[in-house]
């Protein structure tokens, strides 16, 4: 099942047993026990956030989603019964995962696999986009590409895989972007303007031109609140 939040227009709704309250852009979903008798197959839920929004997600093991604009979330109504906790995610989105050593918590994104017991980290895989990125602030990940053997991250590591060439390369991260979609902020440290137009456009649902490409190498740092206007950000890069 899947539920574009653009397009309810309550303020408050039911999708099963979760509960969207948009007025806080939050979600809940309940946590569901084992139980002794046969339960039947959850089920599977596609969240889609919109444009120039974000949303926070309490899935049923108590792990916790902070949503960007544009991204999207796939997961089952409860985790009961199941070996693994497992999750898909097309755009941006940072995990706080609650501790069950018993049950892993895998993430796939794009060509990315995920695989968590219990840790703070932040995943990029737009469609469209070769590029796609996994950061850890804290605790321990291994990530994985289709085929490949998986590399273990240390907080304040981080993986970029590009998609076009296929390489897959361990990185140091930026503590304050790997935050920025947790705490509403746009963060670019160094930042090429290509990359910050596309965020931009996702943003504000708007199309961005160069009308002279040696411009999109152009570095730059910011650190603003996402709910500004669209043309003060414009001005800070004028």
């Amino acid at each position: 099942m899947a539920v574009n939040l653009e397009s309810e227009s309550a303020t408050d709704l039911m999708i099963g047993a979760i509960v969207v309250d948009k007025e806080s852009k939050s979600i809940t979903v309940p946590h569901r026990e084992i139980v002794e008798e046969i339960l039947p197959a959850p089920k599977i839920m596609t969240l889609i956030v919109p444009n120039k929004k974000d949303y926070t997600v309490d899935l049923p093991d108590g792990s916790r989603v902070w949503l960007n604009s544009g991204s999207e979330i796939t997961f089952p109504e409860s985790f009961a019964g199941t070996e693994s906790r497992e999750v898909r995610i097309v755009g941006e989105a940072y995990f706080e995962v609650a501790k069950d050593k018993t049950k892993p918590f895998i993430v796939h994104a794009g060509s990315l696999t995920t695989r968590v017991f219990g840790t703070e980290f932040v995943i990029r895989a737009y469609d469209g986009d070769p590029r796609q990125e996994v950061a850890l602030l804290s605790g321990s990940i291994d990530v994985a590409t289709d085929g490949a053997d998986p590399l273990l991250l240390k907080p304040g590591e981080g993986v970029e895989f590009d998609a076009t060439q296929g390489i897959c390369t361990k990185t140091n991260i930026n503590i304050a972007e790997a935050m920025a979609t947790k705490q509403g902020l746009f963060v670019f440290d160094k930042a090429p303007l290509s990359r910050i137009a596309q965020s931009l456009e996702r943003w504000y649902n708007v199309s961005i031109d160069f009308e002279d490409e040696s411009l999109k190498g152009l570095l730059f740092f910011i650190k603003i609140d996402k709910y500004e206007n669209i043309e003060k950000i414009l001005n800070l890069l004028a």
